[in-house]
């Protein structure tokens, strides 16, 4: 093998990966034997392979193998050690835009770094599942409060008769939706009038058939009135031609109680003038009627509410002769703890009422009722109507 000079650098050193080249280059040239010469055809015919490129080849990988050692060798004879991952690194916010097992460049961004990345440790195998975003709620479904009229059989002047009563409820409804919309919070409490029993034991949801569960009810609702698109379904249950019309008294009541504008149109599978329950026909918008309302109710508190220790608000609406309503609050075995009355609407006016009272904690029940005055010059007679709720105070 031939003796090459060796080239020396700019400032007169050796040229130590020069020399490394050359030595490669060398020794590769020594070891390749020239074959037969080609023919003619052999030359024309470039399908066929050649055996000198793939020499030069092998030559060309140890030459750069040879290069790369002596160009480490040129640096400092100390390697520096590795350095692994940062235990105080915060995590990579570099997220993938385009498809990863196409072809074309990666749209990945990644931070300079002296060390590739570990893809994953033993400790914690590496997830490509991506953080929640912000922007979706954390919970599909919120609660809203709202009002459901339901049926109660009260003591008139007449007799007997059903009238309507509304309890405080919350009805569930998407996190994104508007509360403050009238069409999301008609659309829930009709869905809870179609699906539950009234809140209040007391009270009777004729609604509530069993056959219909939470199903959401088309609304619309402009200045001109709401229209709602019922189901068939929700009229598969009986009732009497009496409580059916009580029955659609109260739908309109939730409707209007919740946002909805009168007057209320009702259709069934969309078609108007339906009839239903053998009895009534929707031909038209309906009002709703202060002939359809009991004589007075609580609404706070609420039926099993719980409520903190100390002066304990009564309130609701009622009408009364000379406005007068009473009220009373029984503790435990139905002992009267505090009675007392209060003033309302009258004569078939309706008004809100209150009582503040002072309980300790405990279980009541706390009554309203109102005086038959009719035709007694001897005092009031038995009581016209009666409503209560029962509830606890905590300790």
């Amino acid at each position: 093998m031939p003796d090459f000079p060796f080239p020396t650098g700019r400032d007169g050193s050796d040229d130590r990966a020069g020399r490394a080249l050359r030595r490669a280059l060398a020794a590769q040239a020594s070891a390749v034997e020239p074959g037969p010469a080609p023919r003619v055809g052999e030359l024309v015919d470039r399908r066929r392979p050649r055996r000198w490129p793939a020499a030069l080849g092998v030559a060309a990988s140890v030459a750069l193998l040879a290069v790369t050692s002596a160009v480490a060798l040129q640096r400092d004879a100390t390697p520096a050690p590795v350095a692994g991952p940062s235990a105080t690194a915060s995590p990579s916010t570099a997220t993938t835009t385009g498809p990863t097992s196409g072809p074309g460049p990666s749209t990945t961004a990644a931070a300079p770094s002296t060390v590739p990345a570990p893809t994953s440790s033993p400790e914690r195998p590496a997830t490509t599942a991506a953080s929640p975003s912000t922007d979706e709620p954390s919970c599909p479904y919120t609660d809203a409060p709202v009002l459901l009229w339901s049926v109660v059989d009260q003591a008139t002047t007449e007799g007997r008769a059903l009238r309507l009563v509304p309890d405080r409820a919350r009805v569930q409804i998407p996190c994104l939706a508007d509360a403050s919309d009238p069409e999301v919070l008609v659309r829930g409490a009709v869905a809870a009038l179609l699906s539950r029993e009234a809140p209040d034991a007391d009270h009777t949801n004729l609604w509530w058939s069993g056959v219909v569960r939470g199903q959401e009810v088309p609304v619309a609702i402009s200045g001109s009135g709401t229209t709602l698109d019922l189901p068939s379904a929700v009229f598969e249950g009986g009732v009497g031609s009496e409580a059916a019309s009580v029955a659609v008294s109260a739908l309109v009541r939730t409707v209007v109680s919740n946002g909805g504008t009168a007057p209320v149109t009702l259709l069934v599978d969309g078609q108007a003038g339906a009839e239903v329950w053998g009895s009534v026909v929707l031909d038209g918008a309906l009002s709703p009627s202060t002939q359809d309302l009991a004589g007075g109710w609580i609404l706070d508190p609420y039926e099993d509410q719980q409520v903190p220790a100390g002066t304990v608000t009564l309130s609701g609406t009622a009408t009364a002769f000379e406005a007068t309503v009473n009220w009373e609050v029984l503790g435990e075995g139905g002992v009267v703890v505090v009675e007392g009355f209060t003033m309302a609407g009258s004569n078939g006016e309706y008004g809100p009422w209150t009582a503040p009272v002072e309980l300790s904690p405990g279980a009541y029940t706390a009554v309203l009722w109102a005086d038959n005055m009719a035709g007694s010059d001897e005092g009031p007679g038995p009581r016209l109507w009666e409503e209560t709720k029962t509830f606890t105070v905590a300790p």
